[in-house]
């Protein structure tokens, strides 16, 4: 992938390098705060998000997230672009559900909505403003003696 403009609808095939890292830190016993770092070809990009999360019953459990996703120039244009700039990308908030099935088996799913800045919905690369997205997942563990 290189350029200086956009990406086309083709260009999502290749190898991608990133750089980045995370933090996380625990304000009470269900609260927390994250931020992570991303950086591409393309830009960099910081998502802040704040989480709470809570056990309903034995082996279930639930949290819900709001948050925020920062981006630089390069990443803004580079995205939706020539016009964007650097600033905030979209917000989101979400819920997940957790079952611990056995000790090995589990199921997670989250539910997201987002919603795109309104620098970022401006450009004509973008069909709508408003997003959302449903993920399941099975989950098998395993430990290593």
């Amino acid at each position: 992938v290189g350029g200086d403009g956009p990406r086309g609808t083709g260009d999502r095939r290749g190898l991608k390098l990133l750089a980045g890292g995370f933090v996380g830190y625990r304000i009470l016993h269900n609260l927390g705060v994250d931020a992570t770092a991303v950086h591409r070809l393309g830009g960099t990009q910081l998502r802040l998000a704040a989480s709470t999360w809570t056990q309903l019953a034995p082996h279930h459990s639930t949290s819900f997230q709001i948050g925020v996703n920062l981006a630089d120039s390069s990443y803004m244009r580079w995205h939706f672009g020539e016009t964007a700039e650097g600033g905030v990308k979209d917000t989101y908030a979400g819920a997940n559900w957790h079952w611990q099935a056995s000790r090995k088996y589990e199921l997670h799913t989250r539910i997201r909505f987002s919603r795109l800045s309104s620098t970022v919905g401006a450009s004509p690369y973008v069909a709508t403003r408003d997003g959302a997205n449903l993920t399941t997942a099975p989950v098998y563990g395993f430990s290593i003696p």
